[in-house]
């Protein structure tokens, strides 16, 4: 049965079942239309997917950005401990190796339960009016790939690095500068 996630797979063994006809049988030619129409088909998927794309980077650029906005507010509320663990000794690779076991567990911890809640609230949506012609009301099918996990990887990783990039920034604060950022804050630039 071809479905669109071996439709590609479909076409090339096609094209190469006539090429294997014509070189071994003598005469013999085969003629179908389903290789066009499996291009076509390709085509059309791949131009549907390039606007989801596109709304999809826009979801990540805004989440990463308030990641990076409560990140940096609660690494600035920690400055002073930095500062602190800067003046008893800890290096820049202590101080950000905390942040990183922090931002760690919890990208760990979305990253294995997000692409199973993502299946459970896809598969529900069958369920609403919106798409009950395509699912007549009953959940829709929704298959867990190798390629949710990937996304989310990927997500984890620019959420580890937005967390530890405001760490970075605040471990090069000694506790004199700190000190002296408290009683005189820096201008803040245009």
């Amino acid at each position: 049965s071809l479905n669109s996630r071996n439709a590609e797979l479909a076409a090339i063994q096609l094209r190469d079942v006539s090429n294997t006809i014509a070189s071994q049988v003598e005469r013999a030619r085969m003629d179908s239309e389903l290789g066009t129409v499996l291009d076509t088909f390709g085509e059309k998927k791949f131009f549907s997917r390039l606007p989801l794309l596109v709304l999809t980077l826009q979801v990540v650029g805004i989440v990463l950005y308030y990641v990076v906005m409560v990140s940096t507010l609660v690494v600035d509320r920690q400055s002073g401990e930095i500062a602190l663990l800067k003046s008893r000794g800890a290096g820049l690779f202590q101080i950000v190796s905390i942040y990183l076991l922090e931002g760690g567990v919890l990208a760990g911890i979305g990253m294995a339960a997000g692409p199973f809640l993502a299946v459970g609230v896809i598969a529900l949506l069958g369920k609403t009016p919106p798409f009950e012609g395509l699912s007549g009301g009953d959940l829709l099918d929704v298959q867990l790939t190798t390629e949710a996990y990937l996304w989310g990887l990927g997500g984890a990783v620019l959420s580890i690095l937005a967390l530890v990039w405001p760490a970075l920034r605040a471990s090069s604060y000694s506790i004199v500068r700190y000190k002296q950022a408290i009683s005189r804050p820096p201008e803040q630039s245009v």
